[in-house]
C-alpha cells in the first residue's frame, strides 16, 4: 500500500508530531515510524495500525479471508436495502495489535 501526496510539515510541526507518536507508542505499544530519505530527512511514515474489514453477513468467502490473519468479529450493524421488508446485516471484523 502506498500513499503519495500532501505537503511536508515544517520542522517544528514534525517534531511535535513525532513526540505525539512516541507517547502513543509508550501508551499503546505501536505507532507509525519515521522513514528517512537518503539524506536522513523525514520522508514519510510506516507502521502498525488497527485493521478493520467490513463484510456482508452470509458472505462466507470474505469472512474466511478476515479470519486468516486472525481478525475477530467486532460488531454487527444494519445495512439499508431497497426493499423495506428485506433485512441485511453487515459484519465488522478487527485485527487487534
Amino acid at each position: 500500500m502506498e500513499f503519495h501526496g500532501g505537503a511536508s510539515l515544517p520542522p517544528e510541526e514534525y517534531r511535535e508530531f513525532a513526540e505525539r507518536q512516541r507517547r502513543h507508542a509508550a501508551e499503546h505499544g505501536f505507532c507509525p515510524w519515521t522513514v528517512p530519505d537518503g539524506g536522513g530527512e523525514p520522508a514519510g511514515f510506516t507502521g502498525a495500525r488497527h485493521v478493520v474489514a467490513m463484510v456482508e453477513e452470509g458472505d462466507e468467502r470474505s469472512i474466511a479471508v478476515t479470519r486468516r490473519p486472525g481478525m475477530r468479529r467486532a460488531e454487527t450493524y444494519a445495512v439499508p436495502t431497497p426493499n423495506p421488508t428485506s433485512k441485511s446485516a453487515g459484519l465488522r471484523f478487527r485485527l487487534d495489535l
